[in-house]
């Protein structure tokens, strides 16, 4: 607020509290002045209502809320007489001017579009001095960032147009200037190739005063982290080419000399044991100097200590360099600070989602000591459910020191998803899929869909139920019906003889989850597969038939994906025994042996690489004497 405004605030409050009217209650409220701001606006600021009796405080408070609006040049109250008892309270207000018109004049290479973007201000708005001064800077650091390092931009207030003020921006572009050469003096000891590497300027690009102080920064990490602790980067000099278009640059390294990691003590310490301490002392003891060994061995005393309550714990490092041996002494003084224990955990952010859904996933109960492993981990928990785009984690207060509240914020995705597609394969040909799902049905967690592919080679209709925590326990259950439909070749040519499989039935599975990783699981199916339409050449080696399979399954499965549904790391592990048949019934017996091992590794970008290796035996035994084709590995 400028000294004008808060001066006739002054003013106006002392003229209340002399004035002996100010004991009249308030009859009426008048706004005058208004002629672009609606008043609404206005009456939302003003605290006084009719009935009130006056008060001076609440008039200035008035004044003060109604300037923040930005509208206004000054606010004036005064009291008239009213019909009636009390008195009419009016606020006259000076309106700020409205901004006409914003013009550019000298940008020949830059259009008027890209520099309206910089500014924080449009054509009919109100008009704001300060706005307009910063508009001026946003559009200079525009230019150079282009490489119009020369650039000068000045402007001019019209105000005497009709309609309101003409800010115009006059510009003067200069030349556009590019990095000619880069030159970086005193690599001595390190190769210069993986130096250059590091800049974030390149020759023939623009200049960028930003990236070329990222870029030192850059150079300078990578020295300390080769253990050239005392490497030092002169300030680069810049020179320009005698018609100013080209730019060199010399950035000059003094290297010093390399040192290596001596000794690691840790005082100050009584939670952690000695032997976690020393064990990590021992760990990086010798090894060359990084800035970043000394940082992981502060997370790692940071998530030791986190983990057992201590979250507001303080680890200040202090080093000692010796000369004569080239080694850095690192004592990292620890202030432990009190346990703390979780007050509440507080879930914010899911309005579909069941609160018990999520906190199911959290492996740390409210009353428990804070635990950072147990905290992290519950987030990542919650984020594998599929259910959130984003899981963040803050802690506030919660009235005394050793306490706070936990608190999961959740940033909820739609997981509903109806598809339609098309698709090609050697076996199926041209194949259309028709899919609708819900990923958690009813904010409970649990998934339901149903999907139809269809092609001249292939129709398969297919409902699936799953429920992760079957009766809230850690028991996944699934439920499965689907009726398929397949031409089937036969012989190496995969063209020279056909049949068509029609299998349908029904799966049912319960599995237990024992860690977080590690699940067991029994499922049970019922399977009917008829072999049909088979070609005349091959009816001795595939005969028309149906058959009925009964079968129990247990698995075993190991998962450490990232993410079930979409996994960019890890791998999933898996053998299972489907049993077939004796007292089981069904036309088939046979014992299916089969182990499935899936890695996931990134590659580059958003591209994920996937190393799959199936191995498997089957055995028959009882009136079955060959293993139908259908189950054969292939």
């Amino acid at each position: 607020m400028n000294i004008r405004k808060t001066c006739r605030i002054a003013l106006l409050l002392i003229g209340f509290v002399a004035s002996p009217a100010l004991a009249e209650y308030v009859s009426e409220i008048e706004v005058r002045g208004n002629l672009n701001v609606p008043l609404r606006q206005v009456m939302n600021k003003i605290s006084i209502s009719p009935g009130d009796e006056f008060s001076s405080e609440a008039a200035g408070a008035d004044i003060v809320s109604i300037l923040e609006l930005d509208s206004f040049e000054d606010v004036a109250i005064s009291l008239e007489a009213a019909e009636g008892e009390g008195v009419k309270v009016v606020y006259t207000l000076q309106e700020k001017p409205i901004l006409a018109s914003i013009v550019f004049k000298g940008n020949s290479d830059v259009k008027s579009r890209a520099l309206s973007r910089q500014l924080e201000f449009k054509a009919g708005s109100f008009y704001d001095s300060f706005l307009v001064r910063s508009g001026l800077r946003a559009i200079e650091r525009y230019y150079r960032d282009e490489g119009y390092a020369d650039v000068r931009v000045e402007n001019y207030i019209d105000e005497a147009e009709a309609e309101g003020f003409t800010v115009t921006y006059f510009i003067e572009e200069g030349i556009k200037q590019e990095i000619e050469k880069i030159v970086i003096l005193g690599i001595l000891k390190e190769r210069p190739r993986p130096i250059h590497r590091l800049l974030e300027i390149k020759e023939g690009s623009v200049f960028h005063q930003g990236k070329l102080e990222e870029s030192l920064e850059n150079i300078l990490t990578h020295y300390r982290n080769k253990g050239y602790v005392g490497a030092e980067l002169g300030h680069p000099l810049i020179t320009f080419t005698p018609d100013r278009s080209g730019i060199h640059i010399t950035i000059k390294i003094d290297e010093g000399e390399k040192y290596h990691i001596g000794k690691v003590t840790f005082t100050g310490n009584v939670e952690v044991p000695e032997d976690f301490l020393s064990s990590l002392a021992f760990s990086v003891e010798g090894e060359v100097y990084s800035d970043d060994i000394i940082e992981s061995v502060i997370a790692t005393v940071h998530e030791e200590y986190g983990s057992r309550g201590h979250i507001r714990m303080g680890a200040d490092p202090s080093f000692s360099y010796n000369q004569e041996s080239k080694t850095v002494d690192l004592n990292l003084r620890i202030e432990e600070g009190p346990k703390v224990y979780i007050r509440n955990i507080f879930l914010d952010g899911n309005t579909l989602t069941k609160d018990y859904v999520i906190r199911r996933e959290i492996d740390i109960e409210e009353g428990e000591p804070f635990d950072l492993r147990k905290v992290r981990d519950s987030q990542s928990r919650i984020y594998r459910t599929g259910f959130f785009s984003n899981v963040r984690i803050d802690m506030l207060p919660a009235g005394a020191e050793d306490r706070t509240d936990l608190v999961f914020l959740l940033d909820e995705q739609k997981t509903g998803m109806a598809s339609l597609g098309a698709g090609y394969s050697s076996e199926d040909k041209l194949l259309g899929t028709v899919r609708i799902s819900q990923e958690n049905f009813l904010g409970r967690g649990q998934q339901l869909s149903a999907m139809w592919e269809f092609g001249s080679r292939k129709q398969n209709y297919r409902i699936d139920f799953y429920e992760p925590w079957l009766r809230n326990t850690p028991t996944p259950f699934r439920f499965t019906l689907y009726n398929t439909m397949r031409q089937r070749y036969y012989g190496w040519d995969n063209l020279s003889a056909s049949y068509r499989e029609t299998r349908s039935g029904g799966r049912l599975s319960l599995g237990r989850h024992f860690t977080r990783n590690f699940t067991g699981q029994l499922r049970y199916s019922l399977e009917n597969v008829r072999q049909h339409d088979v070609d005349t050449v091959i009816a001795d080696k595939v005969p028309e038939d149906r058959n009925t399979t009964s079968s129990i399954t247990p698995s075993l499965i190991f998962d450490t994906r990232d993410l079930p549904f979409d996994p960019s790391t890890g791998y999933i592990l898996s053998i299972s025994n489907q049993l077939a048949g004796g007292i089981l019934g069904g036309d088939q017996s046979f014992s299916k042996l089969e182990g499935v091992a899936t890695y996931f590794q990134p590659i580059v970008w958003k591209f994920v690489g996937v190393l799959n290796l199936n191995v498997g035996s089957i055995f028959t035994f009882g009136q079955t004497d060959r293993a139908p084709i259908y189950e054969r590995f292939t």
